[in-house]
């Protein structure tokens, strides 16, 4: 099987989308945070699914946030800072 990045917001307790790459699911972060800011994904978690084997947490919350606006491969204009 293929590996996939699954992004869960776990305040609803919903899956929120499937990808097939970490970049892909990491830009589609930095987008949310650009329009509605770092609280909106303040509760989402990307897990690593690589088919075969346990799913890993790959950040959740804040280090979420953090990671994915510093591996950002689209401008960031309001990166949340602590």
């Amino acid at each position: 099987m293929e590996t996939i990045y699954q992004l869960w917001d776990n305040a609803s307790g919903n899956l929120i989308e499937d990808y097939y790459t970490e970049r892909e699911a990491l830009d589609y972060i930095v987008e949310e945070i650009e329009e509605y800011g770092p609280d909106a994904v303040h509760a989402w978690a990307l897990l690593r699914d690589p088919g075969t084997g346990p799913v890993m947490m790959v950040a959740q919350g804040t280090e979420l946030i953090r990671y994915a606006t510093e591996s950002a491969t689209i401008p960031i204009e309001s990166i949340p800072h602590d």
